[in-house]
């Protein structure tokens, strides 16, 4: 638009520069009628003369605003088309003011959709393999808290904390049990509390051994020990991968060797009646035999 201002100041300069010699002309023309005028009136009444004067000052002002006209007019035939945004200019359209605040698509996150507020239209974010990529390289560098925000950036962020989490859980193991005799604390714990069980049950006297107050001791005892080995085992198998499914579903194996069983079986009772079918199938084919024959002798 300033381009635009400049070029049309510049030409209206250059039209009233041309059209100073045609109102100087003009006014010697006027002042020459003025004379002869004079002259040939002589001894003219001044009322006269002052009527002339106002006619010349109206023809003079009325050549001036022709002029100026013309110099518009040219002025406005000359002024040039406007230009068509470059590639830098467009660049440069797609920042736009909102709020006070001037965004640019160089400044977007490129790891989250993007909506151009000057077209609507929505711009793609980069692919979700190109950022784990993107992530994988700045953790590697420890760069991972400079990247944007984005799906993948959070997801392995999340899982490094989860990892260093685990580290120190276990560093903090591996410390207790250096500062408490290590693998063999397990072991005095287990004879610890193996020995608290016994000691809570009567022990059996000697006078007892074979009466019925030793025998429902030594049951007792007996059931306390299978109902802790009961419990170990459940606890055991809720911790394995395939606690709470069945085996039956997960292990089906292959369609044939499901079916064999059931396919031996059906094939035993088939062969247990083998000799029915073969005498039926004997009959049947002499009774086709039979009924194909001719009735007359010849």
């Amino acid at each position: 638009m300033l381009f635009i201002q400049t070029h049309v100041r510049a030409l209206t300069r250059l039209g009233a520069t041309a059209a100073r010699p045609a109102l100087s002309a003009s006014s010697s023309r006027a002042v020459r009628c003025v004379s002869t005028d004079a002259v040939s009136a002589e001894g003219g009444a001044s009322s006269s003369s002052a009527t002339t004067a106002a006619a010349s000052t109206e023809e003079e002002a009325a050549i001036v605003s022709q002029g100026e006209q013309e110099a518009l007019a040219g002025a406005d035939v000359a002024a040039p088309p406007s230009p068509t945004p470059t590639a830098a200019e467009a660049v440069a359209a797609a920042d736009v003011k909102i709020d006070g605040n001037r965004i640019s698509t160089s400044d977007r996150n490129p790891f989250l959709p993007f909506k151009n507020p000057r077209t609507g239209n929505w711009m793609p974010a980069m692919s979700l393999r190109r950022q784990a990529q993107l992530a994988k390289a700045a953790q590697r560098v420890g760069m991972l808290d400079d990247l944007p925000p984005g799906p993948m950036v959070h997801k392995l962020q999340v899982r490094m904390a989860r990892n260093e989490a685990a580290l120190e859980r276990e560093n903090r193991m591996a410390d207790f049990k250096a500062r408490n005799g290590g693998g063999a604390m397990w072991s005095n714990l287990v004879a610890e509390v193996r020995a608290r069980a016994k000691d809570g049950l009567p022990s059996t006297p000697a006078s007892a051994a074979g009466s019925e107050v030793g025998k429902r001791v030594e049951a007792l005892r007996e059931a306390s020990e299978q109902t802790a080995e009961r419990l170990a085992r459940d606890h055991f198998a809720k911790k394995g991968p395939y606690s709470g499914r069945n085996p039956r579903t997960m292990f089906k194996g292959h369609k044939p060797e499901r079916q064999r069983e059931q396919k031996l079986k059906d094939r035993a009772e088939r062969m247990d009646a083998m000799d029915d079918t073969v005498r039926e199938w004997r009959d049947g084919k002499a009774q086709t035999k039979k009924k194909l024959q001719p009735t007359l002798p010849f």
